[in-house]
């Protein structure tokens, strides 16, 4: 399970709240075996090898507002009055849930839709969070990148892409310095013309541990802003507040943020949905349950140890591949008759060495907003009416769009 920081020490009877950053030990980034491969030597530009390599897959552009209350909300995304529509239609999402959950207390038909209808609101929630990111960006005048052909070799960044430079202005003291580290530990390099490849489903394993990261130091420098400097810990307050911490280095507090940031990271790199082909169904991509952190560099006579061969025409003559995924179906698969099970096969994806440290950035800024949307919306269903209903309510008395995500 990969974690970002060491465990934080909090001393329940004498810590005083202080400086957010003394109540934690200082976030030291562990490098961890890695999502993605850079090719090396550095791969020659994806124009003069395009005969070689075959057709590009499809561009799939990823996009926010795929629901109509997000539809809806992206029609007014820099309105003033987006705020207040935001909170009001998160609000209402509440009160259809708690209406499906009541209708659904009598036959097993009206059951079943009612979990199907539960199921279609926190869709919407997921979608106004990622509506909500949109938001933020475009107060930031920033956007995200629209897919992977954004970081391909040759293809220069938007101005108002993410760079690092950029999104290291969105956090506040120490934490850009601790996204600053992240990010260069796995990207390194800025520079445009140097060009490599990883695998498809890695790549969004990675973006997703950006985007958890960028959760984790919300968590840890907003999730502090009710202390002030004298305030005095209980043992329990205490024990919530590293909780929090610790399972913010693993996932969101709830699955409609946890399905926000897949669908940003599994649209990017235009991931096959557990339905099929342009499919809507599950609520997030199913196989970003698990994420990544840090780079291992890969060398093309290495390949082989971690992916089955690609055709000629999928290769291109080039190398690449990771110790993330490759390494672990050859040390963890199970035996097949008598064997072991194959390695995987990759589908490579090519980028730029600053497209690549721009989308790392990205996510972590991401993560950052996507903790203050979600925060947002769980103020503005606690405030929301509650009708005595058992049915309308978890056992712990919040709303049930607030579901905690499921077990990778």
């Amino acid at each position: 399970i990969p974690h970002f920081a060491a465990p934080p020490r909090v001393s329940p009877s004498s810590h005083r709240g202080g400086r957010k950053a003394e109540l934690l030990e200082a976030a030291e980034l562990l490098p961890l075996a890695g999502a993605l491969a850079v090719a090396a030597p550095l791969l020659l530009l994806a124009g003069e090898r395009r005969a070689a390599e075959g057709p590009l897959p499809p561009t799939v552009l990823y996009q926010a507002g795929t629901t109509a209350e997000g539809a809806e909300l992206m029609a007014a995304l820099t309105a003033s009055t987006f705020p207040a529509a935001w909170r009001e239609a998160v609000a209402a999402l509440d009160g259809r849930a708690t209406r499906a959950a009541a209708e659904g207390s009598g036959s097993l038909q009206g059951r079943i839709a009612a979990v199907q209808a539960l199921e279609g609101q926190r869709h919407a929630l997921a979608d106004l969070l990622a509506v909500a990111v949109e938001r933020q960006l475009s107060e930031a005048q920033l956007s995200l990148l629209p897919s992977a052909a954004s970081i391909a070799p040759a293809a220069g960044l938007p101005p108002d892409a993410c760079s690092l430079v950029r999104v290291s202005q969105r956090f506040p003291g120490q934490s850009a310095r601790q996204v600053r580290a992240f990010v260069g530990e796995s990207a390194p390099s800025n520079e445009p013309s140097v060009n490599g490849r990883f695998d498809r489903l890695q790549a969004a394993r990675l973006y997703q541990g950006c985007i958890q990261f960028g959760y984790f130091i919300a968590q840890v420098f907003l999730g502090q802003a009710h202390l002030d400097g004298e305030a005095r810990l209980s043992g329990a307050e205490a024990s919530a507040l590293k909780a929090g911490i610790e399972r913010s280095t693993k996932q969101p507090k709830t699955e409609a943020a946890w399905a926000a940031a897949s669908r940003r990271a599994g649209a990017f790199f235009a991931l096959p949905r557990e339905g099929g082909e342009g499919s809507e169904g599950g609520f997030g991509y199913e196989s970003l349950r698990e994420f990544t952190v840090g780079v291992q560099v890969v060398a093309p006579a290495q390949q082989s140890e971690f992916f089955n061969s690609p055709s000629e025409g999928e290769a291109g003559g080039e190398g690449g591949g990771s110790r993330g995924q490759g390494a672990e179906a050859g040390a963890g698969a199970a035996a097949v008759d008598g064997g072991v099970a194959p390695l995987p096969s990759a589908e490579f994806v090519r980028f730029n060495a600053a497209g690549l440290q721009a989308l790392l950035a990205e996510g972590c800024l991401f993560g950052w907003m996507l903790w203050q949307a979600e925060a947002e919306a769980m103020a503005v269903l606690a405030a929301a009416p509650d009708d005595g209903s058992a049915s309308a309510r978890t056992a712990e008395g919040s709303s049930l769009l607030l579901t905690p995500p499921a077990a990778p």
